[in-house]
């Protein structure tokens, strides 16, 4: 997983675009195609990923994803979950502590709650990027960390 600590990556963009943060350059097909999570043949055929649905951490929604995963599988589950339709039992929570930007946001979409992403819940401070994963083996979870660096 070495790879991922290297990508500089906007949550909000094809993951095609990730590149590599010493370089500059795109990842190549051989990067995008890494296997970062492989069967080990335990009980477990998938890896769960814990998502930041708020600016302050204060929420997050699990995912799971099968084995084994690359890293451009990784990069389109995260971009996929942040372009799903923010759900309206997850939007308190989900704009805890930021009632302004929640405000924002609803009036950025006319009033309609239905245009709301799971992207939309990060303000415009700056665009989110990909800071890598951490993994608390205690619960066998990884937590997808979203910056600005």
């Amino acid at each position: 997983m070495d790879i991922l600590d290297s990508i500089q990556w906007f949550i909000n963009s094809d993951p095609k675009t990730a590149i590599i943060k010493q370089t500059n350059k795109k990842l190549s097909k051989n990067e995008l195609n890494a296997i970062i999570f492989e069967s080990n043949n335990s009980v477990s055929n998938k890896v769960t990923l814990s998502f930041p649905l708020n600016d302050n951490y204060l929420f997050f929604v699990t995912r799971e994803i099968r084995l084994p995963v690359t890293v451009k599988q990784l990069l389109t589950c995260i971009y996929d979950f942040y372009n799903e339709p923010l759900l309206n039992e997850n939007m308190d929570n989900a704009f805890k502590e930021m009632e302004d930007w929640k405000n924002d946001i609803i009036d950025y979409y006319d009033g309609d709650t239905t245009k709301l992403t799971n992207f939309d819940v990060f303000t415009d401070d700056c665009e989110p990027d990909f800071c890598g994963l951490e993994y608390d083996e205690t619960i066998d979870l990884y937590t997808v960390h979203i910056g600005p660096e």
